[in-house]
C-alpha cells in the first residue's frame, strides 16, 4: 500500500511495508533535516530483492503527515529507489498501540 504525504513541507511518497523491521527514508531527502546522525554501529539491511544495503545514519523524531495526520517517526537512511519513505512494522505497531489505548472496555 502506498500514500502521498509530506515530510517538511516536501510531497512525498511512501510505501507501507508489513514486511520491513524499520521505517527508511530515502538518503536525497535526508540531507539537512534536524536530528540526522551517525549511527556508531552500521546496520546491514536486506532489501526485497535479497541483496544488502547499509545504514550508516538515521533521523529521529522525523515528523510527517498523510492525510492530515502527524506522526513522528525515526527513520534509517537509505539510498531508495521508486519511494521516498518506507514505513515497516515499528510504525504499524506504534500506529496498532495507539489505537488500542483509543477504545474502551
Amino acid at each position: 500500500m502506498q500514500f502521498k504525504g509530506s515530510l517538511l513541507g516536501r510531497e512525498i511518497i511512501i510505501l507501507v511495508d508489513s514486511g520491513s523491521s524499520h521505517s527508511f527514508l530515502s538518503s536525497r531527502l535526508a540531507i539537512g533535516l534536524p536530528n540526522l546522525k551517525p549511527l556508531s554501529n552500521p546496520m546491514t539491511v536486506r532489501v526485497a530483492d535479497g541483496g544488502s544495503i547499509l545504514c550508516s545514519a538515521k533521523v529521529r523524531c522525523a515528523e510527517w503527515t498523510v492525510q492530515g495526520h502527524s506522526f513522528h517517526s525515526t527513520l534509517c537512511i537509505l539510498q531508495l529507489g521508486s519511494y521516498d519513505m518506507i514505513v515497516g512494522m515499528d510504525w504499524l505497531d506504534c500506529l496498532q498501540e495507539g489505537a488500542h489505548m483509543g477504545t474502551q472496555t
